[in-house]
């Protein structure tokens, strides 16, 4: 008896694709297509201390800013992103900081699903910048603070006007399965934050939303 070929990361996302696409334009509420774009909010922790952000206020001394364990993080892998195009890896700390930021990444590159990074840029090594090329990732240089001040710790280029920069890399990993702007323009997203010890995934369907 022959078996049945497994359908390639691209396949499910293509299927899947369609179906949202389906169900938006017939204005389905409660989607059987899973989510398309993720937000996954990593990690808290940051190794600046820049005065502008908001983590440096008084009322956030005692804070014990959180980490998503890398477990957790798997688990959104293995369920959402054989279907998703790219993963948004930015919450409101360093990203790169966390400590299994090179085994996300990797994971990212496994299941064909571009990852999306805002840093300050102080982290990243030669191995660590291949990794984000070889990713696809959309990288983010956040350089946001009050033009040539320079606070404990925070690197600011002098004059700077806080708008920041941003770079797509480039790897080896071939074309895009699907850029952008051949999305259809209802997409479905879900979020995942480092606040949920265990992200109820499975109910994912039920709290996908759709936005124009």
């Amino acid at each position: 008896m022959l078996k049945r070929k497994k359908p390639s990361y691209r396949e499910l996302k293509e299927r899947n694709l369609e179906l949202n696409a389906s169900e938006s334009a017939q204005g389905v509420t409660r989607l059987a297509s899973v989510p398309i774009s993720l937000y996954v909010d990593i990690n808290l922790k940051c190794n600046l201390k820049c005065p502008s952000c908001h983590r440096n206020h008084p009322q956030y001394d005692s804070f014990e800013w959180p980490t998503m364990p890398f477990e957790t993080f798997e688990r959104v892998a293995r369920e959402l992103f054989p279907t998703a195009y790219r993963v948004m890896l930015t919450g409101g700390g360093e990203s790169l900081v966390h400590p299994d930021i090179d085994r996300m990444l990797d994971l990212c590159v496994d299941y064909e699903v571009f990852p999306t990074i805002v840093t300050n840029g102080t982290t990243v090594t030669v191995k660590r910048a291949k990794l984000l090329a070889d990713a696809g990732a959309y990288v983010g240089v956040s350089t946001t603070a009050p033009a040539g001040r320079r606070s404990r710790g925070c690197a600011i280029r002098a004059g700077g006007t806080g708008s920041g920069s941003r770079s797509r890399t480039s790897g080896t990993r071939g074309p895009r399965p699907a850029t952008r702007r051949s999305f259809p323009t209802c997409r479905s997203w879900c979020s995942v934050t480092t606040s949920a010890s265990s992200p109820a995934l499975s109910s994912s369907r039920a709290r996908t939303a759709s936005s124009s």
